[in-house]
C-alpha cells in the first residue's frame, strides 16, 4: 500500500509541477518581491517594531502576505486540477480497476499536490528572503546589493541551463 500511494503522489507532483499556472504564479511572486523592495518605502516613520525595523517591516508583512494569497491560488488551481484531469481523462477508472483503494489514489494525490506546493512555496520565500536581505530602497541613490543580484542571476541562468539540458538531452516538458 505504501508503495502504491507513492508511486501515486509521484505521478500526482510531476503532474502538479509541469502545470504551466505553477511557474506562472512562482514568477508573479517573485515580481512581487522584487517591486516591494521599491514600493515600501512608505512606513510613515515607524522607529521599531521587534527584530525588524519600520521599512523593512512593511516589506517583510507585505512579502509574506503575497506568498500566502499567491500560495492559496496556487493551491486551488492544482488541487482542483489534479482529480479533475483524471477524471476527464477516465484514467481513474483505470488505476481504481487495479487492486488499489480509494483512499489510496486519494492520500496519494493529497501527498503529491502537498509536495508541488511546498516546492512553490520554498520559491516563492526564497525570493523574500533575497527581497529581505537587498532591504528597501528609500531613494533612488541607494546602492543595490550585489550578492542578492548575483545569486539572482546565477539561479536563473542556472534554471533555464538545467532545463533545456533537460528538453534537449530527455525530452522532458521546458516548464
Amino acid at each position: 500500500m505504501i508503495t502504491q500511494t507513492l508511486s501515486i503522489a509521484k505521478n500526482a507532483f510531476v503532474e502538479s509541477v509541469r502545470q504551466p499556472i505553477v511557474a506562472i504564479l512562482v514568477l508573479v511572486s517573485g515580481i512581487t518581491q522584487i517591486l516591494n523592495t521599491a514600493m515600501t518605502g512608505f512606513s510613515m516613520g515607524l522607529q521599531e517594531s521587534g527584530e525588524v525595523k519600520s521599512d523593512d517591516k512593511l516589506l517583510f508583512d507585505i512579502g509574506l502576505s503575497a506568498v500566502f494569497g499567491l500560495g492559496t491560488i496556487l493551491a486551488s488551481f492544482i488541487a482542483t486540477s489534479v482529480l479533475s484531469r483524471e477524471i476527464e481523462n477516465k484514467t481513474v477508472l483505470t488505476v481504481v480497476s487495479k487492486p488499489v483503494s480509494r483512499s489510496t489514489l486519494i492520500i496519494g494525490k493529497y501527498i503529491g499536490v502537498a509536495g508541488s506546493l511546498l516546492v512553490a512555496t520554498s520559491t516563492m520565500l526564497i525570493f523574500l528572503l533575497l527581497a529581505i536581505r537587498h532591504g528597501v530602497m528609500s531613494t533612488a541613490s541607494d546602492e543595490l546589493d550585489q550578492p542578492v543580484l548575483v545569486f539572482s542571476a546565477i539561479a536563473l541562468f542556472l534554471s533555464i541551463g538545467l532545463a533545456a539540458w533537460c528538453n534537449y538531452f530527455y525530452r522532458w516538458s521546458f516548464p
